[in-house]
Parts: structure tokens; sequence; C-alpha cells
């Protein structure tokens, strides 16, 4: 991230469904959501079996995820967790409640729905 002049790495990962893309967030944080991913979104719940984890150097990795509670702590590699109705707006929004301007490293995007994509 250094060499290439970035502050910050978000990686997005998803699990479940058709198209299994949870490699990035299950290496680095050892997290899986139990969602299959085929739920519709609604009002109320939107980007179900997605997950992210925003990276910094030396600082320990935001874990973000669709699954109330946190995960089990004991296996997953972090204990900042947050988990979000609509995952990719509260990526979004956590990264502006950090204040995270600037150029960010983006890894997985290539599953991301239109509607969710910057």
């Amino acid at each position: 991230m250094k060499q290439k002049g970035y502050s910050y790495a978000l990686l997005w990962g998803k699990t479940g469904g058709t198209y299994e893309r949870a490699g990035d967030v299950l290496y680095l944080a050892n997290y899986y959501s139990t969602h299959s991913g085929h739920e519709p979104d609604s009002k109320l719940w939107n980007g179900r079996a997605f997950s992210a984890i925003l990276m910094r150097p030396g600082e320990v990795p935001d874990l973000h995820t669709d699954e109330a509670g946190p995960p089990r702590l004991d296996i997953v590699t972090t204990d900042r967790v947050e988990w979000h109705w609509d995952v990719p707006t509260g990526v979004g929004e956590a990264l502006r409640k950090k204040g995270i301007a600037g150029k960010v490293a983006m890894a997985g995007t290539d599953f991301l729905p239109v509607k969710s994509t910057p």
C-alpha cells in the first residue's frame, strides 16, 4: 500500500450464492457470512452475504458484516467489527465517519451490484 501511495485498503467479500468471493475477507479476517446471498434486497436489508475489511498500516483492521451481533470473536482476527442492515451503504458511512478521503485501494469490487458501486 505504501509503495503505491495508499493509506487504506478496502477489500470486499461475498459468501454463498452462485458466485463465491469470500477469499480475501476469509483469509484476512477469518470471517464468512452465514447468509446464502439468495435473499432479495428489501427496504430493511440490502447486501446480504456481503462483507468488507478496512485495512490501515499498523492498525487492527475493521470488519464490516451483514450479521447482527459480533461474529465469533475467538476465531476472527479483529475485535473491530460493525454490522449493517445495508453493507455497501454502511461501509460508505463508516469511511465518512472516520474522515477517510483520498486514495483508497479497493479489491473485490467485481461482484458488487451496480446499485452499490461508488
